[in-house]
């Protein structure tokens, strides 16, 4: 499917746009710029890029508890591997996948904690706050 060149001028303004606000740290901004280029174009990869960089980018201000910043580094991974499942270009894919692989490292380690029943593995789970969006369970495993 080709995308119309004014369709494409558009994405690349909202991702501007997009990257402007997450750069002012405007997370929930920033989200919704991307969330508007994937609502016409499901298969840019950079929209899902820039996504997943808000989710990482609002940990340390807008999340409290090591539980709920594992999950949304969850969710980030979760999206920089929608990015690399959509693009055939090699760098994209590599950069997507690389991001994933390290944000991996900081999932959330139940065993630190252990008087707490977690969710299991493989489970869903809501983030709260800006985010309001729901996760698959992964913990942290070491390597």
């Amino acid at each position: 499917m080709t995308i119309p060149v004014a369709c494409q001028n558009a994405d690349s303004l909202l991702l501007i746009k997009a990257k402007i606000e997450l750069k002012n740290g405007n997370f929930s901004k920033s989200r919704d710029y991307a969330e508007k280029v994937i609502q016409t174009n499901l298969t840019n990869s950079d929209a899902y890029i820039v996504l997943g960089q808000a989710y990482i980018s609002s940990i340390d201000s807008c999340f409290k508890y090591e539980f709920d910043k594992g999950m949304v580094y969850c969710l980030a991974v979760q999206t920089f591997e929608k990015a690399a499942s959509l693009t055939t270009d090699s760098v994209k894919k590599s950069n997507a996948l690389n991001l994933a692989k390290l944000y991996s490292n900081y999932f959330f380690d139940p065993s630190v904690y252990h008087h707490i029943d977690w969710p299991k593995e493989g489970e869903e789970f809501l983030i709260e706050n800006w985010i309001n969006k729901k996760t698959i369970v992964h913990y942290y495993k070491i390597k």
